[in-house]
C-alpha cells in the first residue's frame, strides 16, 4: 500500500529577475517527489508570493506576505540571479527579508547564489555588491551555494532536495541498495516500470533540416550570378554584302603578283609555316589542348532540381548555363593531367558555385537515406538506478531482449562513403557524429556511464586512431565506412552480447563499478530494437551488497499501478513464497505482473469494473481456456474511458466481458480481410518492377541486381547476402539458392523470390532513383506503410486496440491525402484520423491497393471481404452507441471501404 504523505511546504523566494531559476527550482522538486515520494512519505509543495498571495491590507505588503506565506512555510528555497531586488522597511529586499524570517524561525534555509563569469560587467554593479555582501554575512550560519547556469542549478537544487527529503523521512529510507533499471523519457525524466521506445531512432535525433540551409545558401549564390544564357538574333542575310576591294582589287593582285617575284624566299618561308600551322592543328595533340566546353552530367543536374524541388526552390532553366567557359587540359601537374578553366571570372565563379551547389545537395540526398534507413529500427535508452541509501558496487546487469526484436549495432545501418568522406572528414567529426546518434548524455536526472566506472578497475579506453597518411602525390586519403564502423563499436564496447538460442534470447550484459545511493547512472548507448516491439524486457542486476538477485521487468503496456504480489529470488535461482506487496520483506523485487488463474483473472477484470451481463462467467472461463488468452483479449480495454473520483475511481465506463469478445472477434476479421489485400500490394509491385525493367533501353534483369548490390553498404550488403542464404535449406526456395548465387548471374526475377518485403522495397527505391522514376519513388512510401501494417497483421498482433491513440506519425503521402479529400473526408478528419499511425498505415494500405492491383479476382475479393468487414463493424457500433472510439474510427473506416471499394 501506498504510504500516508506528509506535506512540506517549499517556499521560493527570489528578485525579479531570478524568477526562471525559480521554475527550474520548482521542476528539480518536482522530479524529487516522483522519485522518492512514495519511498519516504514526504511531499514537497512549492509556494510563491506571485502566484499563491493574495489581495490584502493593514500592514507593509512584505509583512502581508510573511503573514500569507512565509509563516506557514517548512523550506525557504532562496535565489539570486544578478539584482539583489527592492529595499523593505527592514531588510535590503523582499528576499533578505524571507531568508532572515526563515532563519529566526529555525526554518531550513536553502541558498543559491549566481556566480558571473570572470569578464562579467554589470549594468547595476551595487546590485552585485548587495548580493556579496548578504553572501558574506549569511556564510556564517547558512551554507549557500553557487550556480553558474539553469542546468547547474537543477542538478544541485534537485541533490540538495533529495537528500533534504530523506532527513525529512526520518530513517525509514531502506539501508540497502535498492536497484532497479529505468527507461527515459522524452524530457529526460525517468519512468519505473515503462518500456518507452525512440521510434525510428535516428528520426528523433537528427534534424531533417540540417542540410537545408546549406543547400539553400549554395543556390543563392549561383542564382547571384549574371552569366545568364540569352538568345541572340543574327541579322537577315538578304542584302549582298559590298566588295571591300572595290575597283581596286585588279591593282592590289598586280602588286601581290610583283611582290612574289622580287621577294621569293619570304614568300616560300610564308607557306611553310602556313603548312606547319594546317598540320598542327590537324593532329591529335592540337585537338587535345583545345579548351572543351564545360557541361555537368545529367546525373548532378536531376540530382539539384530533385533536391530543390523537395525544398520548394523553383530554379531557372539555365541554372546550369556557364556561358562560354571551357577547360584545358594540364600537363604539369604531379597528379597527372589536370584542367584549367579558360573563360571569363564570372563564368568560372559560377561555376564553382555549381560545384558547392551539386555537393551539397548530394550531402544532403545521402544524409535523408541515411536517416530513412533507419526505418523499423527503434531505440531504448536506459539508467540503471539506485533508490537504496547505500552505494553499490561491481554491479552486473544483464537485459534479456528477445533475439527477434535485437538489433545488433552492427546491422544498424552506416552512412555513405561521400557523405563520411566530405563531411565527416575528421576524426572528432566521425566520433561526434557517432555519439549524437546513439549515445546517452547527462540530465540532471541522471549521470553519465562513465563517472560510475573506477579508472583502476576498468582500465582506460582507447578511442579508434584513424590512421590517415599524407601520400605526396595523391594527398591524404578520406574517411571511409568501416572508419565510422570504428566509432560505433567503440561506442557499444562496454557492452557483452551473447546470443540464448535455447531460450530466443540476445543477453546483453553491461557492468557499473560503483553506483552511488540516490543517483541513476545511464547506460552508454541506447539499444536498439526493431519496430513494432511491445516488450517486455527482462533484467537481472547483481551486485555486491545485494543479498539476493533482483529480476525485473520493463513493459510499453505497463501500468502504475501497486503491485499485487512479489516473487524474490535467491543466488540458487529457486523463487520463494509469494508475497502481498505491501510487506515490509518484499524487497529487490521482481515479478509486477504473475500469472493468474482463469478464475483470478475473472476476478481481476470484475475489481476493474468489467460485467459479464452479455457474456456469463462461466462462458468467459471457457473463452480464456480454450479460445484465447486474457493479456489478448484485455487489450480492447483501452478503447473504454475509466471513472475518475469517487467510488469506482479507476474502474472502466460501461464494459461488458462481451464487448472485449467482440471487438477481438472484430480484430481478427479485420486482419483476415487486409492481410491478403498486403499480398496483392507485393505480388503486383513486382510485377510492376518486372514489366518496367523489361521496356528500359539497356536493362538485362541481371545488372540492376548487381548493381543494386554494389550500391549498399558493407552491413546491408552483408545483410542480404545473409539473408539468402539462410534459405538454402528452404523446401521452397533452396534449389533457387542452389543454382544462383549472388556473385554469379542472379536476374531480377529470382531476386525478387528469395528476399524478403522489406527488401524487395529497398530494390524498389534503387531502381526508382536508377530510372528517375518519381511514381516509383513515390509508391515506394506507400509500400513501406503496407509492410508496416502486413507485418502486425501476420504475427496476429492487436490492431483497433490501438485506434483511440494521436501519435506522431510520418508526414502522409499527398495523394492519399488528395484521395481523402475527393472521397469528401473533411480536412479537421484527415488530420484526426491520420495523426495515429495505425489508421494511417490501413488507408495507405488501401489507396495503394485501389492504385496498383488491376481489375480482376484480387480486386473482387477484396471488395467481398471488405463488405462482410464493413457489416461486423456496423454491428458493433450499433451494440457500442456510447463508445466514441469505436463510433469514431469504425465509422470512418466503413465510409472509406464503401466510397473506395
Amino acid at each position: 500500500m501506498a504510504r500516508d504523505l506528509t506535506r512540506c511546504t517549499l517556499l521560493l523566494s527570489s528578485p525579479g529577475d531570478a524568477v526562471p531559476f525559480c521554475e527550474v527550482a520548482d521542476r528539480a522538486m518536482q522530479a524529487v517527489n516522483r522519485s522518492l515520494s512514495d519511498a519516504t512519505g514526504v511531499e514537497l509543495y512549492s509556494t510563491d508570493w506571485r502566484r499563491d498571495s493574495r489581495a490584502d491590507s493593514g500592514a507593509e505588503p512584505q509583512a502581508l506576505l510573511n503573514r500569507q506565506i512565509v509563516d506557514d512555510a517548512d523550506i525557504v528555497l532562496a535565489i539570486f540571479y544578478k539584482r539583489f531586488g527592492s529595499p523593505t522597511r527592514q531588510y535590503g529586499s523582499g528576499t533578505e527579508e524571507e531568508i532572515r524570517l526563515g532563519l529566526q524561525q529555525k526554518k531550513t534555509v536553502l541558498l543559491y547564489i549566481w556566480e558571473p563569469p570572470e569578464d562579467y560587467e554589470s549594468a547595476e554593479p551595487e546590485q552585485l555588491a548587495s548580493i556579496q555582501r548578504l553572501k558574506a554575512d549569511l556564510g556564517k550560519s547558512v551554507m549557500y551555494k553557487s550556480f553558474t547556469d539553469e542546468n547547474d542549478l537543477e542538478v544541485k537544487t534537485r541533490h540538495d532536495l533529495t537528500a533534504l527529503m530523506l532527513d525529512l523521512e526520518g530513517g525509514g529510507r531502506p539501508s540497502k541498495p535498492v536497484l532497479s533499471v529505468k527507461c527515459i523519457d522524452a524530457p529526460a525524466n525517468l519512468s519505473s516500470n515503462r518500456l518507452l521506445v525512440q521510434e525510428e531512432l535516428a528520426k528523433t535525433r537528427l534534424r531533417a533540416d540540417a542540410f537545408d540551409d546549406s543547400v539553400r545558401r549554395a543556390f543563392e549564390k549561383v542564382a547571384a550570378s549574371p552569366v545568364r544564357k540569352f538568345e541572340s538574333v543574327e541579322p537577315a542575310d538578304s542584302e549582298p554584302k559590298e566588295n571591300v576591294l572595290g575597283d581596286n582589287n585588279a591593282s592590289g593582285a598586280f602588286a601581290l603578283r610583283i611582290f612574289n617575284e622580287q621577294y621569293p624566299g619570304v614568300v616560300a618561308a610564308t607557306s611553310q609555316m602556313y603548312q606547319m600551322q594546317k598540320s598542327l592543328r590537324d593532329s591529335a595533340m592540337w585537338g587535345m589542348a583545345q579548351p572543351k566546353p564545360v557541361k555537368f552530367g545529367e546525373e548532378e543536374t536531376t540530382l539539384v532540381f530533385e533536391q530543390l524541388s523537395e525544398l520548394g526552390i523553383e530554379p531557372p532553366e539555365d541554372l546550369f548555363y556557364v556561358g562560354k567557359l571551357g577547360a584545358v587540359p594540364s600537363f604539369a601537374s604531379i597528379n597527372g593531367q589536370s584542367h584549367t578553366l579558360a573563360g571569363t571570372d564570372d563564368e568560372k565563379a559560377k561555376y564553382r558555385a555549381l560545384q558547392d551547389l551539386v555537393r551539397e545537395c548530394l550531402l544532403r540526398k545521402d544524409y535523408w537515406e541515411f536517416r530513412n534507413s533507419f526505418v523499423g529500427i527503434d531505440g531504448v535508452a536506459l539508467v540503471l538506478a539506485n533508490d537504496g541509501g547505500q552505494p553499490a558496487s561491481h554491479v552486473c546487469v544483464e537485459m534479456f531482449i528477445p533475439t527477434d526484436a535485437f538489433v545488433p549495432h552492427r546491422w544498424a545501418p552506416v552512412p555513405s562513403g561521400y557523405f563520411i568522406g566530405h563531411f565527416l572528414d575528421e576524426a572528432d567529426d566521425l566520433g561526434r557524429f557517432a555519439r549524437h546518434l546513439y549515445s546517452i548524455g547527462e540530465s540532471p536526472a541522471y549521470r553519465s556511464y562513465d563517472t560510475s566506472k573506477v579508472m583502476y578497475e576498468s582500465g582506460g579506453k582507447i578511442a579508434p586512431l584513424h590512421q590517415r597518411f599524407s601520400d605526396p602525390i595523391y594527398g591524404k586519403p578520406e574517411f571511409g565506412q568501416d572508419d565510422f564502423s570504428e566509432e560505433v563499436d567503440f561506442l557499444f564496447s562496454d557492452y557483452e552480447m551473447v546470443e540464448d538460442h535455447a531460450g530466443g534470447m540476445t543477453v546483453v550484459r553491461l557492468s557499473f563499478n560503483r553506483v552511488q545511493q540516490n543517483v541513476a547512472y545511464s547506460f552508454p548507448t541506447v539499444l536498439l530494437i526493431r519496430n513494432g516491439f511491445n516488450g517486455p524486457i527482462r533484467y537481472r542486476i547483481t551486485a555486491d551488497e545485494l543479498p539476493a538477485i533482483v529480476d525485473g521487468e520493463l513493459s510499453v503496456n505497463a501500468e502504475k499501478e501497486k503491485i499485487a504480489t512479489i516473487v524474490r529470488r535467491v543466488p540458487n535461482g529457486k523463487d520463494e513464497e509469494r508475497m502481498p506487496a505491501d510487506n515490509p520483506d518484499a524487497k529487490h523485487c521482481l515479478h509486477s505482473k504473475p500469472m493468474l488463474s482463469v478464475a483470478e483473472q475473472i476476478a481481476h477484470l470484475k475489481a476493474k469494473g468489467v460485467s459479464f451481463d452479455l457474456c456469463s462467467e462461466d462462458e468467459a472461463a471457457s473463452y480464456l481456456t480454450d479460445r484465447t488468452y486474457l493479456f489478448k483479449v484485455s487489450a480492447y480495454r483501452e478503447l473504454f474511458e475509466k471513472h475518475v473520483g469517487g467510488e469506482r475511481d479507476g474502474q472502466y465506463v460501461g464494459l461488458d466481458f462481451g464487448n472485449l469478445r467482440e471487438l477481438a472477434s472484430l480484430d481478427r476479421d479485420l486482419r483476415y480481410a487486409l492481410l491478403p489485400m498486403t499480398l496483392d500490394v507485393e505480388h503486383y509491385a513486382r510485377v510492376k518492377l518486372v514489366r518496367e525493367a523489361t521496356t528500359r533501353d539497356g536493362e538485362d534483369g541481371y545488372s540492376i541486381v548487381s548493381d543494386y548490390m554494389a550500391s549498399l553498404n558493407h552491413n546491408e550488403r552483408r545483410r542480404r547476402e545473409g539473408e539468402i542464404n539462410m534459405l538454402k535449406p528452404d523446401a521452397y526456395c533452396g534449389d533457387l539458392v542452389a543454382k544462383y548465387h549472388l556473385t554469379n548471374d542472379m536476374p531480377l526475377w529470382v531476386f525478387m523470390e528469395l528476399v524478403s518485403f522489406g527488401s524487395f522495397i529497398s530494390l524498389y527505391l534503387f531502381c526508382a532513383n536508377r530510372w528517375k522514376d518519381r511514381e516509383m519513388k513515390d509508391e515506394h512510401y506507400l509500400l513501406r506503410q503496407a509492410k508496416a501494417f502486413r507485418n502486425a497483421a501476420a504475427h496476429s498482433s492487436n490492431v483497433i486496440n490501438g485506434f483511440d491513440r494521436a501519435e506522431r506519425t510520418v508526414a502522409t503521402n499527398a495523394q492519399v491525402s488528395r484521395a481523402l479529400a475527393e472521397a469528401g473526408i473533411s480536412k479537421r478528419v484527415r488530420q484526426s484520423k491520420m495523426r495515429n499511425s495505425r489508421l494511417q498505415q490501413i488507408v495507405t494500405l488501401l489507396f495503394l491497393h485501389m492504385r496498383i492491383v488491376p481489375n480482376g479476382t484480387s480486386k473482387e475479393r477484396a471488395r467481398d471481404d471488405l463488405r462482410e468487414l464493413s457489416a461486423t463493424m456496423r454491428r458493433v457500433m450499433r451494440n457500442m452507441p456510447d463508445n466514441d472510439v469505436v463510433q469514431s474510427s469504425f465509422g470512418f473506416l466503413v465510409y472509406l471501404f464503401e466510397k473506395w471499394f
